[in-house]
């Protein structure tokens, strides 16, 4: 028989899943592996090195990051005390300062631009990255094994969903809009879905 959901189990998965949509969304509307390349060959210049070096990072950087944060945060306690603020840490300031970069200097000096963006998006990554296996095991405490598959699911979902309307605004803006301010609102925007998003994962009790 399927496990009857308490109270609690019910709005914390809810909880869960809008958090990673939110989150999900923010991360589509600047993705590494389609948005920020057009923004870096077609706009900034970056060469092939560059480009590569994104996809890496976008890629293998997040998978790179998870044993040296483990052996860097293993004695860190999983909770969201601490996993929320060190997200926001990582990912708000870079994707701010990211947008800065591309209002400011992406017309005039769109190779150091180019480079900028690349430090910072290597911030935020490895940053992030490191901290993921740690999310993993919250996530477990929070949920019994019965219900632990449907909660990841449903966060996987959502993410997923978000990510995917993510693009579509994406694609709009970047041809509505003129550069730079159409990337720079695009960074913005996925600012404040990182905030919302981590906003509500601070709300699961």
């Amino acid at each position: 028989m399927p496990l009857e959901l308490r109270d609690d189990e019910r709005g914390n998965m809810a909880r869960c899943a809008v958090g990673e949509g939110l989150f999900g969304t923010g991360m589509g509307l600047i993705s590494v592996v389609t948005v920020l390349p057009i923004l870096l060959e077609k706009y900034l210049g970056a060469g092939e090195v560059e480009l590569g070096l994104a996809f890496s990072l976008g890629t293998a950087g997040w998978l790179l990051a998870q044993p040296l944060g483990m052996l860097g945060l293993a004695r860190r306690r999983r909770t969201k005390r601490f996993l929320v603020p060190w997200a926001f840490g990582f990912a708000v300031p870079s994707y701010l300062a990211m947008g800065a970069a591309v209002y400011l200097l992406g017309v005039g000096r769109p190779r150091l631009c180019s480079g900028i963006v690349l430090g910072l998006l290597a911030v935020r990554i490895l940053g992030g990255g490191a901290a993921t296996p740690l999310w993993f095991d919250w996530q477990a405490m929070i949920f019994r094994r019965g219900i632990r598959g449907l909660a990841i699911g449903m966060m996987a979902g959502a993410s997923a969903a978000g990510a995917s309307l993510a693009a579509v605004a994406s694609a709009g803006a970047r041809l509505t809009l003129p550069f730079p301010l159409n990337f720079s609102l695009l960074f913005c925007a996925a600012v404040v879905f990182f905030a919302a998003g981590l906003s509500v994962f601070a709300s699961v009790r």
